[in-house]
């Protein structure tokens, strides 16, 4: 008897709907909506069209989570048991005027069993150059065995905190 074992390796890249907010648009700085297309969006969160109270960004519109909230898609062209490396790059931003009590958590999550994998948080050291600033956060795909294999990933940006609020945008991904 002989057995053959064959390992695939995943090489799609992921699909990442709205990956700048920019499908929803809104006509004037300041304006907001807690609708966001292609988006789960639970609790206080939605887009909102940046006065100057975040720093300039490449797009118009930022994704924004108020603590306690929640966003999520699940990307379609990958799974659980990719065995590629899958790294996120999304721009975070730190609104003018909020105190220091940063907490923002990325994280790709198995879709049915809510494994974790691969996470990142997003704290007031996150940003070198204080209030008002932005940098860009890398997220990696971690494959963990408590998942199930070909289960789905989503992509979550959430608040734990009690106060204040994360601005996202510009979501890219590399494949290695």
């Amino acid at each position: 008897t002989t057995t053959t074992t064959t390992t695939t390796t995943t090489t799609t890249a992921p699909v990442v709907l709205n990956p700048s907010f920019e499908l929803d648009v809104l006509t004037n700085p300041g304006d907001f909506s807690f609708e966001v297309t292609s988006w789960e969006t639970i609790g206080l969160c939605g887009i909102y069209k940046p006065t100057t109270d975040y720093p300039s960004q490449t797009s118009s519109q930022v994704l924004f989570v108020n603590a306690g909230g929640e966003v999520r898609q699940q990307l379609t062209g990958v799974s659980v048991g990719l065995t590629t490396k899958l790294t996120f790059t999304i721009q975070a931003f730190w609104k003018v005027g909020n105190p220091r009590y940063l907490q923002s958590v990325i994280a790709l999550v198995a879709s049915e069993s809510g494994v974790d994998l691969g996470s990142v948080r997003v704290l007031t050291a996150t940003f070198p150059l204080g209030e008002g600033s932005s940098v860009d956060v890398q997220l990696e795909y971690t494959h963990n065995t408590s998942a199930r294999e070909g289960e789905g990933i989503d992509l979550v940006f959430s608040n734990p905190a009690t106060r204040n609020q994360v601005a996202f945008d510009n979501i890219r991904w590399t494949l290695s």
